[in-house]
């Protein structure tokens, strides 16, 4: 339905019908409702001070490493490899990923302005919107809660697909449009990389790819 949407004014005028079709929204968090980079970095430069602390780790170090691996390699194994670089005990492991899942934000996380205009606009005219997200529920809801989304009422849900299956799966998505009664035709999936796309090809629905360049966010 809307394969070949662009990010531009025009295309989201001309989109609008589209648009007043629609049963259900999904959305992707990381990457594509704000920066991921701005949560990161806040939460690393917290785990380097504490790296510098109970181990002596240089903090400046540190931290270049954490944001540096996780551009190149994503999060998997991040932390092993930086306990190893390090010298730090693995027993740190556990608190830093505590860090990441409950750590606050000294502002909150600043929107994408297209994702927000969008959301907006969906509510205004009454089409369901729920999240789906890859990641630790405590720390995804963590992002939720510094964006600030929640109390506006636009979110009808949030699904986390770690409780079902990651994507690519379509089962979180497959759930959201059975719990909301959509239909693929009237369903469609926003995010930013070729994890989101082939998650929505799975399901059978749209999608609509922009947001920052986040292949190593979703490797």
């Amino acid at each position: 339905m809307l394969a070949n949407f662009k990010n531009t004014v025009g295309d989201l005028f001309k989109a609008h019908d589209h648009f007043a079709q629609l049963q259900l929204v999904l959305w992707d968090l990381d990457g594509t409702l704000y920066d991921e980079m701005h949560f990161l970095e806040h939460a690393y430069g917290r785990i380097a001070d504490r790296a510098a602390e109970t181990s002596g780790a240089d903090r400046k170090q540190a931290f270049d490493f954490l944001k540096q691996e996780f551009l190149a390699g994503g999060r998997q194994g991040l932390f092993d490899r930086f306990c190893e670089t390090f010298q730090i005990p693995p027993s740190n492991i556990p608190a830093f990923l505590a860090i990441m899942r409950n750590e606050g934000l000294d502002s909150p996380l600043a929107h994408h302005p297209l994702p927000r205009f969008l959301m907006q606009l969906f509510g205004a005219l009454s089409v369901r919107q729920v999240i789906v997200t890859n990641g630790h529920p405590a720390q995804q809801l963590n992002k939720i809660e510094r964006l600030a989304i929640l109390p506006d009422g636009l979110v009808s849900d949030i699904v986390f697909c770690d409780k079902l299956e990651r994507k690519p799966s379509p089962t979180a998505l497959l759930q959201a449009m059975a719990q909301f009664g959509a239909t693929p035709e009237r369903t469609i999936l926003f995010g930013d990389s070729d994890v989101d796309a082939l998650a929505a090809s799975r399901a059978g629905i749209s999608f609509v790819r922009f947001g920052l360049d986040a292949a190593a966010i979703e490797q």
